[in-house]
């Protein structure tokens, strides 16, 4: 099985492609209109997998967004911890998850929770 893309219902597309762009340093590939009031982006990893974010103003499940935890490892790992505190995006850590694995977890304007691995 290869993950693709994990699908995000977002409020607020500015700020969402700011998090995963700016923030998290995924490149955009690709954003486009999926009728009047639906706009989807895709974001990009460097090992390929995607993060899909969709912001449908029309629908009244738009804010409710499914309770999921993306993973990433990075190598700039005390920057991004520094910087989640800088945005009150950071929730918790850092940790060491099996003895090895030290982690932080940061939170991205929808609420969805991000653990940053380091690498």
């Amino acid at each position: 099985i290869n993950f693709n893309w994990i699908t995000i219902f977002v409020n607020d597309m500015k700020a969402s492609q700011m998090f995963y762009g700016d923030y998290l340093g995924l490149a955009k590939v690709e954003e486009f209109p999926a009728g009047p009031d639906m706009t989807i982006a895709f974001f990009q990893a460097d090992n390929g997998m995607k993060v899909e974010l969709i912001e449908n103003r029309a629908a009244e499940a738009a804010g409710k967004n499914p309770d999921v935890i993306i993973g990433v490892a990075v190598d700039n790992f005390d920057e991004l911890m520094e910087k989640a505190k800088v945005l009150n995006a950071f929730l918790s850590g850092p940790e060491v998850l099996g003895e090895h694995l030290e982690v932080f977890y940061a939170m991205d304007p929808n609420g969805v929770s991000i653990q940053i691995a380091r690498m």
